[in-house]
């Protein structure tokens, strides 16, 4: 509690803090697709990590939490982006990377909870940031988009729905 505390007393402060943990976490982000990238081209990642069930794991090696960290991070950067004033082109290319960059992480992932959660905090956060016209129209294009997506890939199909449909019988 006291950390939380001490930790939003300095963020509230500190404008420059908070541009080093954005940068930071938008960092992270960025390397954890590369190496994700390059887990799924050469099955292993930089470290040495082989891909798990078929799954990526990039450094978390075997516990396969990429799409739910991906999703913490997501939050964490789409608030601090947010909060820091960026100006209204560089928020909109912030915002449209960082989308892309989870989108992949967790497809990659094949977590069906962070698949979820992604879709839950794009429609949020659309509604708040869209009119709703706009919003409409960014439901329907996500929607069309990841049906394409998941039809089209056997592995998501398998992992994403002929799994989930198994495990609830």
């Amino acid at each position: 509690f006291f950390f939380l505390l001490f930790t939003t007393l300095i963020l509230i402060n500190f404008n420059y803090l908070k541009k080093i943990i954005f940068y930071s976490f938008y960092l992270m982000l960025f390397i954890l697709l590369l190496d994700s990238l390059y887990q799924t081209i050469n099955g292993q990642n930089i470290l040495g990590y082989t891909i798990v069930n078929g799954r990526i794991s990039s450094f978390f090696a075997d516990e396969l939490i990429m799409g739910s960290v991906t999703i913490k991070f997501l939050i964490i950067i789409l608030s601090l982006v947010n909060i820091l004033g960026i100006d209204l082109k560089k928020k909109k290319f912030y915002e449209i990377f960082i989308f892309l960059i989870s989108f992949i992480l967790v497809l990659l992932s094949s977590e069906r909870t962070a698949f979820i959660h992604f879709f839950v905090i794009t429609l949020s956060y659309s509604f708040i940031r869209l009119n709703f016209k706009k919003f409409l129209a960014s439901i329907l294009i996500l929607i069309i988009f990841n049906t394409l997506l998941i039809v089209s890939n056997p592995k998501l199909y398998n992992r994403i729905i002929f799994h989930t449909i198994n495990q609830i019988d």
